[in-house]
């Protein structure tokens, strides 16, 4: 059972937690003595060249299916039912690279407390495009819950074996994920038997409570400010934010067999409100990313886990910012960042259309438009687009952009 932290005689030792974990960050990729691995070169999607077999059906595939097809890598879209407009960006975006890079994508579905309308619209959805993995005992709407997360985790586990499966994935719905860029790096990591990556921090947990506290990018030193330690918050461990978590398969196989884990999830289910978080969502933040950083260090530091390697990659992990003077209004600069073919993970697209549009520029479509960019992401869904979506041309005529059909 994870409990509250209980401080030791003479109190917490401040900067002793930096010396449990071994965290690195873009030198990391020297790690493995292994020559370093030449991206894929990327082809435009819908080109002859990235006709393979269909990929394997996210709601049936089993560790077999994905040996077969050669994925090495399981990603999971965290989407909720209601949100059809956001995977269909995805559809027509960043998921066109998954066939080329060894990768199954599926959107991550839970079926109960559906209502039965969407139900059906949502089977004939996942039944069209079967990218979509169905969660069949896990609640889904308005708000992620710690279950979701957690029955993910646990389902992925079971496509592992046997799988040439070597990580797992998990993104968030408004997240554009640069598949090359992501497997590039895992492949440089490939000699890490127990890998946490993607962009970090440190922060303290209150296992009872299901807060963070003392939230850093350093260590400690905001847990020892706000008297983390006296309130029952665990040490500061690092942890990967939800953006974008890649846990290698060893490390999902843990939590799914985690008796620790498994009651947590439990005890939060009738622990959380959801409905009254849905309601007000600044009333209480579950931190999700923070409560899988918990787990994966309460495992190391009871010896049932090996060392984990912590590899944080923050300044290719960021979310999307239209206009680069305008990040004097974020607190944190370094986290806002136009469009790069250089980044792994771009954050915070909230408008649906935002995905295409970053794509369109990634891929050299288009350049980056600032004027276009602001208004794009002001739009609500894709659907006045998605007429001209097809093909991606017809699409940046229609906004406006300069085409520069250049392939990076």
């Amino acid at each position: 059972m994870l409990e509250p932290f209980v401080a030791p005689p003479g109190g917490y030792e401040r900067g002793s937690v930096k010396r449990l974990y071994h965290v690195y960050t873009s030198k990391a990729m020297r790690l493995c003595s292994v020559p370093a691995v030449t991206a894929v070169p990327v082809v435009p999607a819908g080109s002859q060249a990235v006709q393979m077999d269909a990929p394997p059906d996210c709601s049936q595939s089993n560790g077999a299916a994905l040996a077969a097809h050669g994925i090495r890598i399981l990603v999971g879209v965290l989407s909720a039912p209601r949100n059809r407009v956001y995977r269909d960006a995805v559809r027509q975006s960043w998921m066109g690279w998954g066939a080329t890079h060894g990768a199954l994508i599926c959107f991550v579905l839970g079926r109960v407390g559906v209502p039965s309308p969407l139900l059906r619209v949502t089977d004939q959805e996942a039944s069209s495009h079967q990218d979509i993995m169905w969660l069949p005992h896990t609640s889904d709407g308005c708000y992620l819950t710690i279950s979701k997360v957690y029955d993910f985790w646990k389902h992925a586990a079971t496509r592992l074996q046997p799988s040439g499966v070597r990580h797992v994935v998990k993104v968030d719905e408004d997240s554009f994920l640069h598949l090359p860029n992501l497997r590039h790096d895992l492949s440089r990591l490939a000699c890490i038997n127990h890998l946490y990556y993607g962009g970090g921090a440190w922060a303290g947990y209150h296992p009872h409570k299901y807060t963070m506290c003392g939230f850093s990018w350093r260590g400690d030193s905001a847990y020892a400010r706000y008297g983390c330690a006296a309130a029952g918050a665990h040490p500061p461990f690092p942890f990967v934010m939800g953006g974008l978590q890649a846990l290698s398969a060893p490390l999902v196989s843990h939590l799914a067999t985690s008796r620790a884990v498994a009651e947590f999830v439990v005890r939060s289910d009738t622990a959380v409100n959801y409905t009254r978080l849905a309601a007000n969502p600044t009333s209480m933040t579950v931190n999700d990313d923070v409560i899988l950083g918990f787990w994966l260090s309460d495992a190391q530091r009871r010896h049932r886990l090996p060392n984990i390697t912590y590899v944080f990659v923050n300044e290719r992990a960021t979310n999307l910012e239209c206009d680069i003077q305008d990040c004097a209004r974020h607190r944190i600069c370094s986290m806002y960042k136009l469009p790069s073919n250089g980044s792994v993970l771009i954050h915070n697209l909230k408008a649906a259309s935002m995905m295409v549009y970053v794509w369109a520029v990634i891929r050299g479509w288009a350049m980056h438009n600032l004027t276009m960019c602001k208004r794009i992401r002001s739009t609500a869904n894709l659907v006045t687009m998605r007429a001209s979506l097809k093909p991606a041309n017809r699409w940046l005529a229609s906004i406006g952009l300069p085409v520069r059909p250049v392939q990076l």
